[in-house]
């Protein structure tokens, strides 16, 4: 099993959306569709390149671009050190790199900066990916407890749940519920149509 890199970082765009910006893993509605057009067919590693940039370490996450930004992860040494950086969509240059270590440690970050706003640790190892919602991020661990947190500059745990693990799959969001895969079983968290901790 590949492991994902040691930290989960957050970062709070205060950027207004432009053309198509591509927030995530396959693109704005997560089908690897675009809306644009006008896109050239033909390059090599020389031929019709913007540009291009030199990134430490090893890579498997899907870039993200903003606005005048492209946000990449990338591990090193190992995995064991993960990085957080921030290039330049226009020239490629690196704006800023964050190295974050230590499993289980969450960074939020400024993504205009790169500046550091908080870290917390949360309990527990991770396979899954966070899953951003309604204004909380919600991380689910090996061993079944999810924790969400405000997606804010101020670190605030909202809640944490436990139901028997283990877990190590990303927790889809539809209808208003999610749905969570343990080792034997899967739970349809909360009912359509409710929200909050009343759901």
């Amino acid at each position: 099993m590949k492991r994902w890199c040691c930290a989960a970082v957050l970062l709070l765009a205060t950027l207004a959306a432009g053309a198509e910006e591509w927030p995530r893993f396959r693109g704005p509605t997560g089908q690897g569709v675009s809306h644009e057009s006008h896109l050239t067919t033909h390059w090599s590693a020389t031929d019709n390149i913007a540009w291009k940039a030199a990134i430490p370490g090893v890579g498997w996450s899907s870039p993200i671009v903003w606005g005048d930004r492209v946000f990449l992860t990338t591990a090193a040494d190992g995995g064991q050190d993960c990085h957080v950086l921030a290039l330049s969509r226009m020239d490629g240059k690196r704006l800023w790199d964050l190295l974050v270590s230590d499993n289980g440690i969450v960074v939020c970050l400024k993504a205009a900066t790169g500046k550091p706003l908080w870290q917390a640790r949360l309990s527990g190892s991770y396979s899954a990916s966070p899953v951003y919602a309604g204004g909380r991020v919600y991380f689910l661990s090996e061993q079944g407890q999810t924790t969400v947190l405000a997606a804010d500059a101020k670190f605030q745990v909202i809640a944490r749940n436990n139901l028997p693990g283990p877990c190590q799959a990303l927790m889809p969001v539809s209808h208003g519920q999610l749905f969570i895969r343990t080792g034997g079983q899967v739970f349809c968290v909360g009912r359509p149509g409710a929200s909050g901790s009343a759901s």
